[in-house]
């Protein structure tokens, strides 16, 4: 039996070293559609509960991922990963303004801070107690995943409150003063600068003010700033493009 799982451990680790060698652009299609699968059916299947837990969710995700870059095509230097999750965190919340209204909205952001500093402690704790010796290299692990969480987590709550309130308040402007037309436009306008503003603000918190060993600003801005930028924007039009798409899978009971 233990055999049998050791088996199934390293097929896991096999398909990993295989999935690393493919073309990360195609890495990063299969996260673009998981998230536009994971969120459509949340929003189909289970409503506006649905699309909290999908935030909370990606939230803690998304903070995991930025913790490891990567080299894309056409760009020179390496970029935080995560930038998918990130930015189907602004889809989800634009359905939600869309759909439920700016208060729900408004909740949605404090249940994704909520679900991150919930999920924190809870790992705090776990690495407080003291490890056997078979469990040090895991303990040493989760040691090296938390050690920048604290900048991670402060530079993360003023940059998502900053841009998901940025994000609500556009999107709310457009589609009045639009009169609750062009839904794609809405959508792409509001994610394309409340990304920026998260970009921006949770780099320079993260990685120089926060962070015990400041990096270079030139790196921040190419790595974690403007590189992410320009890849959030390509996924900004992808998910606009999705919205309409959207309103054909409402809920059967949503009430309008």
């Amino acid at each position: 039996m233990c055999g049998f799982f050791y088996g199934i451990i390293m097929n896991i680790i096999d398909v990993i070293s295989l999935l690393n060698q493919m073309p990360t652009l195609y890495i990063l299609g299969v996260e673009v559609i998981f998230c536009l699968a994971l969120i459509s059916i949340c929003f189909r299947y289970t409503g506006l509960l649905g699309l909290y837990i999908y935030i909370s969710i990606a939230t803690i995700a998304a903070n995991m991922a930025v913790l490891k870059t990567s080299l894309f095509p056409g760009y020179d230097s390496d970029i935080a990963l995560g930038t998918g999750i990130f930015t189907s965190i602004f889809l989800c919340n634009d359905i939600i303004n869309e759909y439920y209204g700016k208060k729900s909205a408004i909740k949605a952001i404090l249940v994704g801070f909520f679900a991150y500093l919930a999920f924190l402690l809870m790992m705090f704790i776990i690495v407080a107690y003291s490890p056997v010796s078979t469990s040090f290299e895991s303990h040493k692990a989760l040691l090296h995943i938390l050690n920048p969480a604290p900048a991670i987590f402060l530079a993360s709550v003023v940059a998502y409150m900053c841009s998901q309130y940025l994000d609500l308040f556009l999107y709310r402007a457009i589609k009045n003063f639009t009169k609750n037309r062009f839904i794609a436009f809405r959508s792409f306008v509001s994610t394309a600068i409340g990304s920026f503003c998260d970009n921006v603000i949770f780099s320079l918190l993260a990685w120089y003010v926060f962070a015990p060993e400041p990096l270079q600003l030139s790196k921040i801005w190419w790595t974690y700033i403007w590189g992410i930028y320009l890849m959030r924007l390509a996924l900004s039009l992808l998910n606009a493009a999705y919205m309409p798409i959207i309103n054909h899978l409402k809920p059967k009971n949503y009430d309008q």
